[in-house]
């Protein structure tokens, strides 16, 4: 069996002093054929510069700023490759992802449309914790065909860009990514991957995430919380109107966005006593939130062994 071209994607903004990194760790994986894009969102740094000087054999585009979704969506379209990942341009990969993810997705057979892995999530102060702890999602083997994404994912946020790799035929089919989000785009994009499908895991961490850095998005998303919460109401009224995940969980997600959203408004007026009604209801959503989690409505990961096949032997890059 011949190895599939794999296309990694890189948006970037304003990120020259980061970005080498990002490639250097793509550049250093054992793996082959293997093409890289990416994909300045109008930055206005040296990073054309360095892409041109440095980086002669990867694919560098430029458009005007957009946005990371549609910097991704960019880079889909100008790819070629039957399997597609994703790499933010302040983070970066371990050693053997693309490898392993490729065997996976090759043992695990043409109906399953995608692999994730996990990830070391990396704090500011240096502290470290897994992306699928953070998730609550605890696999009970290392490896293996998880059946019910669509079931956890209503529930909770997973860390999916860096982790996961993605039938080309599968990303095609679903559009891509939502510009309209500037937020959660990647949730939004997990959600409708996993619908009615299953995918194939590791438990062992593949990429490093840099979430203290001052440029992340979750920086961004802490402070702005209203429209983080707005993100997520329209990806699950999205995934709602799918019919393809469990309606009362995303219903009540629903409310429970819209209160928290309500919340937020009433904790940023100038009176006092909607301030105090805005952190009432805020201390409400997250007993309520802790009380789900104790439920036996709160869908836990399931999975099946994954029957592998010999190992194939790739070119190194």
């Amino acid at each position: 069996m011949s190895s599939p071209l794999v296309s990694v994607i890189i948006p970037t903004y304003n990120r020259a002093h980061l970005i080498e990194g990002a490639i250097g760790s793509v550049l250093q994986q054992d793996y082959g054929p293997l093409e890289i894009i990416v994909v300045d969102d109008g930055s206005t740094d040296n990073t054309p510069e360095l892409m041109l000087r440095k980086y002669p054999q990867v694919s560098f585009a430029r458009q005007r700023n957009s946005g990371p979704s549609a910097a991704r969506n960019h880079g889909i379209r100008l790819s070629s490759g039957e399997i597609i990942m994703f790499l933010d341009s302040d983070d970066t990969w371990l050693p053997g992802k693309v490898r392993r993810q490729v065997e996976l997705l090759q043992d695990a057979g043409p109906s399953v449309p995608c692999c994730i892995s996990n990830a070391i999530l990396r704090d500011a102060d240096g502290s470290e914790k897994f992306s699928f702890d953070v998730a609550e999602i605890r696999p009970p083997m290392p490896e293996g065909i998880w059946t019910n994404p669509a079931e956890v994912l209503a529930s909770r946020f997973l860390f999916f860009n860096q982790v996961a790799a993605i039938r080309r035929q599968a990303l095609l089919a679903c559009n891509g990514f939502d510009e309209r989000l500037k937020l959660l785009e990647d949730w939004d994009l997990a959600l409708r991957l996993s619908a009615g499908s299953s995918w194939v895991y590791t438990a062992e961490p593949f990429a490093v995430w840099n979430p203290g850095s001052n440029e992340s998005l979750v920086t961004q998303a802490a402070k702005d919380r209203v429209v983080l919460c707005e993100s997520a109401l329209l990806v699950h009224q999205k995934a709602l109107d799918s019919s393809h995940h469990p309606a009362e969980l995303l219903r009540g997600k629903i409310r429970s966005a819209r209160r928290e959203l309500l919340a937020l408004r009433l904790k940023s007026s100038a009176s006092l006593w909607k301030r105090g009604i805005g952190n009432s209801i805020s201390f409400s959503e997250h007993c309520r939130t802790a009380l789900l989690k104790r439920s036996a409505c709160y869908p836990q990961m399931k999975v099946q062994k994954l029957q592998t096949k010999p190992v194939l032997e790739y070119v190194t890059v």
